[in-house]
């Protein structure tokens, strides 16, 4: 089995308007969220399971991904910085 870590708890504040509402990773490119097509890439290159971590509007992004059981979901309380998100997936 291969696990992959996806960092996705961030505001994305400078994408201004576009995030109010949603969290980066759940952008939508082509009418689907960011975080589908790194899913699909990963999955592509082997990877059978998923932590990823969420902070801002983090049940935007667990309501899309309900059903998953191959993608566990960590929520970064507190936002404060990268290597401490990539903490709490170990």
């Amino acid at each position: 089995m291969h696990k992959a870590v996806i960092l996705a708890a961030g505001r994305g504040t400078r994408m201004k308007s576009l995030t109010d509402d949603l969290p980066k990773p759940m952008l939508p490119l082509k009418g689907r969220p960011i975080l589908d097509y790194l899913t699909d890439r990963l999955r592509g290159a082997g990877f059978t399971e998923f932590g990823v971590v969420i902070g801002y509007r983090a049940a935007v992004v667990e309501e899309h991904f309900a059903g998953r059981p191959e993608i566990h979901f960590v929520r970064q309380e507190v936002i404060d910085g990268t290597a401490r998100a990539a903490l709490l997936c170990r």
